[in-house]
């Protein structure tokens, strides 16, 4: 807020005095200040995962899936669940189905991360596929205010945005 001071003097009006105040009517010395605070945007992964039971399905069965943040051991058991589980359900009808974990970033930086199935309590007649999907998802700001980031499949070593591809496979009995 300014207060200007104008004086009469003889007929002339003059500017005697400017004083810039804040939003408490206290006065600002050293002029107009301006501050201003930058925050780059959110980025936003989805990692993708396809479940598919090959063989004859004969009854409805539910399938869970993790996402752990890990250090660059990519340690699950060291790591943190960076999301709740996902599921998928699979029918004599429906043999596949996919599931999604949507992850944002609000800061630059490398961040690991390993998609498992949770065979934790398997099911009788599945023999599964224990491979760990490990990512490395780099995030980086280049000034534009959006942070970009890039998922890379470790054990492939393709760019991607996270696409996961996990088959299991029942024995006929």
């Amino acid at each position: 807020m300014y207060h200007i001071l104008v004086v009469d003097d003889n007929a002339q009006l003059k500017v005697s005095s400017v004083t810039l105040e804040d939003k408490n009517g206290n006065p600002i010395q050293g002029g107009i200040r301006f501050e201003n605070f930058y925050q780059a945007a959110k980025a936003d992964v989805k990692f993708y995962g396809t479940k598919t039971l090959m063989g004859e399905i004969t009854e409805e069965k539910k399938f869970d899936f993790r996402l752990y943040q890990t250090d660059n051991t990519f340690d699950i058991t060291t790591g943190t669940e960076a999301l709740p589980k996902k599921s998928v359900t699979l029918t004599p009808q429906k043999a596949s189905d996919t599931f999604l974990f949507e992850k944002e970033f609000r800061a630059a930086g490398v961040y690991y991360f390993v998609m498992a199935e949770d065979v934790s309590t398997p099911l009788a007649g599945i023999v599964y596929d224990r491979e760990l999907q490990r990512f490395t998802v780099r995030v980086v700001d280049i000034g534009d205010g959006q942070l970009r980031a890039m998922v890379t499949n470790v054990d492939t070593g393709v760019s991607t945005s996270g696409f996961h591809e996990c088959k299991l496979y029942q024995r006929n009995l």
